[in-house]
């Protein structure tokens, strides 16, 4: 079974631009039909520095399973926990 998190996927769907008023009805339809839905809660890893010298960090690493990630990475490649910074 996949999991999404609904209530980002609801954000996302309010971003929709709207070029006439039928569009913007279903976007309506999809909001009311998305809400029907259990968000997953997703399980979150602190970025943390992995590496500093003489006061430059070198690379950040997750806190749960230690996989390099970038400073702008959202998500660990790891074991794919969203990343807070810590």
């Amino acid at each position: 079974m996949r999991l999404i998190d609904a209530d980002a996927l609801i954000e996302d769907v309010r971003t929709w631009v709207a070029i006439d008023g039928r569009e913007e009805h279903l976007k309506a339809d999809v909001i009311e039909w998305l809400k029907e839905f259990p968000s997953v809660q997703l399980e979150t890893a602190k970025r943390i520095v992995g590496k500093s010298r003489d006061g430059m960090t070198l690379w950040y690493q997750c806190d749960t399973c230690n996989e390099p990630v970038d400073a702008q990475d959202n998500y660990c490649r790891g074991c794919g926990r969203r990343l807070i910074d810590g």
